[in-house]
């Protein structure tokens, strides 16, 4: 049983190596601030569905009182900030080449 877990576990890394690998390529067909937009666009479109009651739970804990607008829009520029975050790492080594 724990070989068969194995073997999911490793299909499952292998899927998600090619599903960057493939992100990787497609986001250098793009400038940096396209590429950044598109990160943006991707990190507030998939990033709601990983570890959202966390991500309140923190915010609540860090800011109390908070009202449920002013969350959504703190919650959905983190997840903007992180996508661009992401993608402009696929950037580095054209950025470390700028003066």
């Amino acid at each position: 049983m724990r070989y068969l877990l194995s073997i999911r576990k490793k299909m499952v890394y292998l899927f998600e190596y090619y599903l960057v690998l493939c992100l990787y390529y497609f986001l250098r067909l793009f400038p940096l601030q396209t590429a950044s937009a598109i990160g943006g666009f991707l990190g507030r479109l998939c990033l709601p569905f990983f570890r959202l009651k966390v991500t309140r739970q923190n915010l609540a804990q860090a800011i109390h009182g908070l009202d449920s607008s002013l969350e959504k829009s703190i919650i959905r520029k983190f997840h903007d900030n992180y996508g661009r975050n992401f993608a402009e790492y696929f950037f580095l080594d054209r950025l470390a080449q700028e003066p």
